[in-house]
């Protein structure tokens, strides 16, 4: 896919897909591309999700990396479970040595149905002596986000073939 194509799918303008390039915060290996790129329908989920998770308040190369350690469990619920899915993670802050900064937080991800959340967070909570500052809960809705991809498929230079992708990684 060209990068036309990721930046309409994930509603990104040029200048923020190079911004997150340049702090090398792309959730997906970067294929240094002179504009054309050869890009990937799960490279798209990847960097909306990312991108998602920067708008709820993660750092962008924090986001980033943490959609890229998951890719492998993301793109295993959506072949299974399908849009049903919850993806995101519960933030801790070690108080102990509390800075404002991201270095300090501890993310503990999930990534199951929404009729499995509550079973999968409450397995995710560590002792209360050890990351006492829960932080949040960041939570991204995965049918909501597909839906979306969708809908900007249509937008595309390819809608037909972007759509098909689109059915192949989603259940």
């Amino acid at each position: 896919m060209r990068r036309s194509d990721l930046l309409t799918l994930t509603g990104l303008t040029v200048p923020v897909f190079n911004a997150w390039r340049r702090r090398q915060a792309l959730p997906f290996p970067d294929p240094k591309d002179s504009g054309w790129g050869d890009y990937s329908i799960q490279n798209a989920i990847a960097l909306d999700l990312a991108v998602s998770l920067d708008q709820l308040g993660l750092a962008q190369r924090t986001a980033g990396e943490f959609v890229r350690s998951k890719s492998d469990e993301l793109f295993a619920a959506l072949r299974s479970e399908g849009r049903n899915t919850a993806f995101g993670c519960m933030v801790f802050q070690d108080v102990a040595t509390a800075r404002d900064d991201e270095k300090s937080l501890q993310l503990l991800p999930f990534c199951c149905k929404f009729s499995e959340l509550d079973t999968a967070l409450s397995g995710q909570i560590p002792r209360p002596d050890f990351w006492p500052a829960r932080r949040g809960l960041l939570l991204v809705d995965l049918s909501d986000r597909i839906d979306e991809l969708f809908i900007r498929a249509q937008i595309s230079s390819d809608p037909s073939g972007l759509t098909k992708q689109l059915e192949a990684v989603v259940a």
